[in-house]
């Protein structure tokens, strides 16, 4: 679909969104995700950040994340998400 920057929440909630639907098609799922890496362009807004977050990953075992600011992100978003995740064996 189409991209267009919102606010942090709204770009998070997608990205985290889009990153479950692509689990999904790999035979994976959030719940079986390993390591996150996001990053942000203002370590000022990680507490909506983390939020968000925190509604795809609750639990008393999240996976393990690093977060890090960057100057500037692709089509100016102000979140980029990637993880790692166990998939479905061959």
């Amino acid at each position: 679909g189409r991209m267009s920057p919102g606010t942090l929440a709204q770009e998070t909630r997608l990205t985290l969104e889009n990153l479950a639907r692509t689990l999904t098609a790999a035979g994976s799922s959030m719940s079986q995700v390993l390591k996150v890496t996001a990053y942000l362009t203002d370590m000022a807004n990680f507490k909506e950040f983390n939020a968000v977050y925190a509604e795809f990953f609750a639990g008393e075992n999240p996976p393990a994340r690093t977060c890090v600011e960057v100057t500037r992100l692709p089509y100016n978003f102000r979140v980029e998400i990637d993880v790692i995740a166990v998939g479905k064996p061959a």
